[in-house]
């Protein structure tokens, strides 16, 4: 049990690093980085107030990522990853009240899981590591309901956002004249490489705050035309 969850998170982990994100860019198409682009900027800007329909979709990403590095162990991580996404699908409407507290539990261990390895700690904690994510992601979940909300948007937006710009100068490298592999590669030895995710995600949290304030506002001056 160990063992596996030692080494399920730690391919997880693969997928933060720069080689895995430079691999998210590669594509010959214009479309799907249109797409990364505008599911970034979703995210980033509006991810409080269609958190609904995000957090299905959420859900659903994160169902199939998760059965995609499963399946890798199995075999057959295409269909794993398809059937895993329909399943947090499915789940994600019954229990949509709580689906926020339960995606920030699942990334909480992850990301505690994956940072423990990072780190090269000892794996008989892993458990407990896994555990521990578990309890702290459901109780700010829980508790900080949009501060989760707007915590997980910005950073799935920034995310996103940054590998469709990444894929567009990739693309566009010959009539720029800019080598985005050498650019990339210089960054990503860098702590540039962690800021190029922090910023837009910083930038999300603070849009999406501003409009509480403004929203307050607003339905003090409906209470006092009324």
């Amino acid at each position: 049990m160990q063992e596996k969850i030692y080494s399920f998170f730690d391919s997880a982990s693969n997928s933060l690093k720069p080689e895995e994100f430079w691999a998210l860019t590669a594509t010959e198409a214009i479309i799907p980085l249109i797409v990364y682009m505008t599911i970034g900027v979703l995210y980033l800007c509006w991810g409080w107030k269609f958190f609904k329909v995000i957090t299905a979709v959420t859900f659903t990403v994160t169902g199939l990522f998760l059965g995609f590095k499963l399946g890798e162990f199995l075999g057959s991580p295409v269909l794993t990853g398809i059937i895993f996404s329909i399943i947090f699908l499915f789940f994600s409407f019954p229990v949509l009240r709580f689906a926020v507290s339960l995606l920030s539990c699942i990334i909480f261990s992850a990301l505690s899981c994956m940072f423990w390895i990072d780190q090269a700690m000892p794996e008989k904690y892993i458990i407990a590591v896994f555990f521990a994510g578990l309890i702290l992601g459901g109780l700010l979940g829980y508790y900080l309901f949009r501060a989760a909300i707007i915590l997980i948007t910005s950073s799935a937006g920034a995310y996103f956002l940054i590998a469709g710009i990444w894929g567009v100068l990739r693309m566009s490298s010959d009539y720029t004249g800019i080598n985005a592999e050498e650019l990339f590669d210089q960054i990503s030895g860098s702590g540039v490489y962690i800021l190029m995710f922090v910023l837009p995600a910083l930038g999300g949290v603070l849009m999406q705050m501003r409009e509480f304030p403004l929203r307050e506002k607003k339905k003090e001056k409906e209470k006092e035309e009324s």
